[in-house]
């Protein structure tokens, strides 16, 4: 019988690339990169459309509500068919939402819609998808692997500010919603596909 510290090794041997796909689905998924990116849309929609800071930051309760609300379809969605697919759908619900929100043409409603689509259509990438993963593989140490999982909300926590006000400085804020749409299909699907 294997000691302790190789079932240790061995789960992390063999876990650690879905260690990195949820870590990056944590992060670009349903409530990490929209929660972290928001701050840096105010002042451009405002200047833009004249819309105060509660006016922009109440899309969170559509995102975020929405989000606990629709988790327990998403959870039977993920018995159903498993993670896996309903993460990849869950990611590109997300830049689909993102990019409805880059097309707004000055509508509130319209912007509301768009979180309220990213919490609909991106439910799948929440946290529920990678933490299943996650106890799916590890046993002996599921408790570390989740919270190394879990410690994607921080690293957007981090990069999405100064990111998202960088491309709204360069490039505007319709760039900048562009921009972090990319970010859960050029990041975090490959890594969901792959691993």
């Amino acid at each position: 019988m294997p000691s302790a510290p190789s079932r240790a090794t061995g789960e992390f041997a063999s876990g650690y690339r879905l260690l990195i796909a949820c870590v990056a689905g944590i992060a670009f998924g349903l409530v990490g990169i929209a929660v972290y990116s928001i701050g840096a849309f105010v002042d451009p929609l405002g200047r833009e459309f004249g819309w105060s800071r509660a006016d922009v930051q109440t899309a969170l309760l559509f995102s975020s509500g929405l989000g606990g609300l629709f988790a327990p379809v998403v959870g039977h969605l993920i018995e159903r068919y498993g993670a896996r697919p309903i993460a990849l759908i869950g990611l590109v619900g997300v830049a689909i939402g993102f990019l409805l929100a880059a097309s707004n043409g000055g509508q509130i409603w319209l912007f509301y819609l768009a979180y309220a689509l990213i919490a609909t259509l991106g439910g799948g990438s929440g946290p529920i998808a990678w933490t299943r993963a996650i106890a799916g593989r590890f046993d002996r140490h599921r408790g570390l692997a989740l919270a190394i999982a879990l410690s994607g909300t921080g690293l957007i926590a981090i990069v999405a500010p100064p990111y998202v006000v960088w491309l709204t400085q360069t490039f505007g804020w319709r760039a900048g919603f562009v921009g972090v749409a990319a970010l859960p299909v050029a990041i975090a699907l490959p890594l969901a596909f792959l691993f």
